[in-house]
């Protein structure tokens, strides 16, 4: 895989495989996933909220239901998304703001 030059042609990649992968007939996307392939694809100085965009962007013009897990890895007490942070990445952690 090339570098991606910018975030459009990184959004147009995942378009394409969401396509590939014949998404559109889904109503729920559940994304698990390990980005870090993808920032090193990224020529230009990577900005953590127009990466992430581009990656869901295609999803939500779609009116795809988008399930991304945040969680701690705790087994004592509860998670609070609003105290404590997910430790899952880069996507996870960005989707607890975003929305």
């Amino acid at each position: 895989m090339s570098q991606f030059e910018n975030y459009q042609e990184l959004k147009d990649y995942f378009s394409e495989i969401h396509k590939k992968l014949n998404v559109k007939k889904y109503n729920f996307c559940y994304i698990y996933s390990d980005l870090r392939f993808f920032v090193s694809c990224m020529k230009n100085n990577l900005d953590k909220n127009r990466f992430c965009k581009s990656i869901v962007k295609p999803l939500i013009d779609s009116k795809k239901t988008i399930i991304i897990p945040t969680f701690s890895y705790t087994t004592k007490g509860i998670f609070d998304v609003e105290k404590i942070p997910t430790s899952l990445g880069t996507l996870n952690s960005w989707m607890l703001f975003y929305t």
